[in-house]
C-alpha cells in the first residue's frame, strides 16, 4: 500500500478531504465491496499510525470486505426467500379458495 497525504479534489468531498488531513490519521485503506462482478461500496479504514497496513493487515482487511460483500448477498438471498415462502402462501390459499369455490 501506497502512503500520500490527501490530494485528490472533488467539491462533494471537499470538507470530508480537509476534515481528514486536520485529524490524527496517517494510514488508510479503501477497499471496494464486490456484487455480482461490479463495486456496491467502500471499506474505510483509518488508522493513526504511518506503514500501519503490512501484508498481513492488508491481507485481512480484503478478507473483510469479501465477508462484508457476502453478508449483504446473504441478507439479499434471505429476502427473496421471505417474499418466495409469501407469494407460496398467498398462491396456495388462492388456489385452495378457487378449487373449494367449484
Amino acid at each position: 500500500m501506497r502512503e500520500q497525504r490527501l490530494s485528490t479534489r472533488h467539491a462533494r468531498g471537499s470538507a470530508w478531504h480537509d476534515e481528514l488531513n486536520r485529524s490524527t490519521v496517517r494510514a488508510s485503506a479503501a477497499l471496494p465491496l464486490i456484487r455480482g462482478g461490479k463495486s456496491v461500496g467502500v471499506l474505510l479504514v483509518f488508522l493513526g499510525d504511518a506503514g500501519a497496513f503490512d501484508d498481513e493487515i492488508v491481507s485481512l482487511l480484503n478478507r473483510m470486505a469479501e465477508n462484508v460483500a457476502f453478508a449483504l448477498d446473504n441478507l439479499d438471498r434471505e429476502e427473496e426467500r421471505k417474499a418466495s415462502e409469501s407469494a407460496t402462501r398467498w398462491l396456495t390459499r388462492n388456489v385452495r379458495r378457487a378449487v373449494g369455490d367449484q
